[in-house]
This record gives C-alpha cells, structure tokens and sequence, in this order.
C-alpha cells in the first residue's frame, strides 16, 4: 500500500465535441438537488442477499455531491486509465478494456475529508469474461484482485453487488462526472451525475452500435457536467432489509465523447453470478508477478 498525491487524466476530445468553458451554477446546483431527491425516493424495499454485508454504506463527511467510499481509480504513473468501484475486501469490479499491464488501484480518494488519506493498492490478478468483445466491447467487465485485503474504514467500503436471482427494475442512476469538460482532470474533479436510462432503439440509432441484451445506454441530462471515466459505476439507493444502501447496476464502458451525451453500459446484474463465482470460489493463485491475467 502507497500514499500518493492526486491523480490525473488527459482527454483529447474529437472534433465534434465542443468544450463548455463556463458552468451556469444555478443549474448545477439544481442538480445536486434533484439527485439528492432521487435518492431518497423511489427506494426499492427488497429481502436480498449481497456480495458484501458491509456494502453500500455513506462515508464520512460524505455529501450529495461528492464520490462515495467505493470508488477506485486505475492509474499508471499517476495518470488515470479508468475508474472502478470496490465489492470486496479484494476486489475491484471495472470494464475489462480498463486492465492494462502496470495498473495499481487507488481507494480512498473522494477528499470528503482531507485528513483522510487515499490508498494505493498492488494487482496481483485481473480476470476478464471470456465473452469479451475488444472490438464491440460486449461482456466489458473485469474484476481486479489486489495483493492483499482492504482493511475498511470510514471513507474505504465497498458498494453493494446483488446476488442471484435479485433483480432491480430502474431508469434513473447516479454516476460519476467530471465538473468541468477540459483537457485535463484531478480526481477531485469528479462529482456524482444524474443519469436516465435510453431507449435501446434510440440508442443504436445515436450510437450505431447494436446492443447486446447484456448491455444499456444512459445519459446524462444536464449540459453543464460531462460523464466520467469508463469503468466507473452507475449506482442507486435501495432498501435492503430495512437499511438504505447503494447498489451498483452498471459500468461505464463506451465513452461519452463517442457518442456525445448517450453512454453504453455493461448491465452488472447479468454477470452476478459470474461475480460472485470469481468472488466467492476462486482459491488464493499466489502469484508472484502483479498485473497478471486471467480469461474466465
């Protein structure tokens, strides 16, 4: 584990994408507020079983707009190469075109509370579906084994994973976006998003892309954020058992600049039992070199 300054992320957008240079506050803060309204309603009250028993749960001096506890970030040298979200004292679950050789994973890093300090964390495996598609990005989901346990604290925990047969109907989520479209970003440039989910048919008409009954596209309604790093979670609050907790239900993959304000995500709830195999049943590998991978 390794302490280290925030980290960043070069985009270089395409020519159609045009840079917003100023944010209209007004409307920025309406949507905190709308998103702090999404939360607390529309709760699915649900007897559930979940990866994790201390998933889900705020962080310290954690607010509406600001990331929750189980976000990662997937970094080479400091620059970010994707996002992802912890499931486990071991685990990271991301986009599986977001695992290349040399990543080490960052926890702890929403700056909720500037005392406390940010994580760096070893791979030592990554394991990817065998389905995947580099090409069509089908079956886009990896988990990512670190070196060795997290130990959880007030703002490192992981976001709820839905074990089979749970199923969860919704059409608005919470992701991750970038405050301002620049060229370049910190990780404390990130804030939770609105999202509503698109029609398929809409969606392979703006994207092209023929979706895969594994995959869905969201958007981000609000012209003043734009989406955020692939790999990041696209999350809701749910009553489970009585406790309001956050589930994951997708995974950022297609980019936004691609495809301008629609998204492509992996549907998490299609591979819970794929997650919970690897999870729950994979033996401990003893690797000795980080960064290796694994096709299951």
């Amino acid at each position: 584990m390794y302490i280290w300054p925030p980290i960043t992320k070069t985009y270089k957008f395409k020519s159609f994408i045009r840079p917003i240079l100023s944010i209209n506050m007004i409307a920025m803060s309406a949507a905190i507020v709308f998103i702090a309204g999404l939360l607390m309603s529309h709760l699915e009250s649900s007897s559930a079983q979940v990866l994790d028993e201390h998933c889900g749960l705020p962080g310290l001096g954690q607010t509406d707009d600001s990331l929750g506890p189980w976000v990662a970030f997937l970094h080479v040298n400091q620059s970010i190469v994707c996002a992802g979200s912890l499931i486990s004292q071991r685990f990271i679950l991301t986009a599986a075109h977001c695992t290349p050789k040399g990543i080490k994973a960052r926890l702890g890093n929403s700056g909720s509370v500037p005392s406390l300090q940010p994580e760096d964390h070893d791979v030592e495996y990554t394991f990817k579906k065998r389905s995947y598609n580099n090409r069509t990005l089908t079956s886009d989901i990896a988990l990512v084994k670190l070196f060795s346990p997290v130990q959880y604290k007030e703002h490192i925990k992981p976001i709820c994973i839905l074990l089979p047969p749970q199923m969860v109907e919704a059409n608005e989520f919470v992701g991750t976006g970038w405050r301002v479209p620049q060229f370049r970003f910190s990780t404390h440039d990130l804030r939770p998003i609105f999202m509503q989910r698109v029609n398929r048919s809409v969606c392979t008409e703006k994207t092209g892309v023929a979706l895969a009954s594994t995959q869905f596209c969201a958007k981000n309604p609000n012209p003043v954020t734009m989406e955020g790093p692939a790999g990041s979670a696209l999350y809701r609050k749910v009553v489970l058992d009585g406790v309001m907790r956050v589930i994951q239900l997708g995974i950022g993959s297609y980019n936004q600049h691609d495809f301008g304000d629609t998204r492509i995500f992996t549907d998490v709830l299609s591979f819970s039992s794929w997650i919970q195999n690897v999870v729950m049943n994979m033996p401990e590998l003893g690797a000795k070199k980080s960064g290796l991978s694994q096709i299951l």
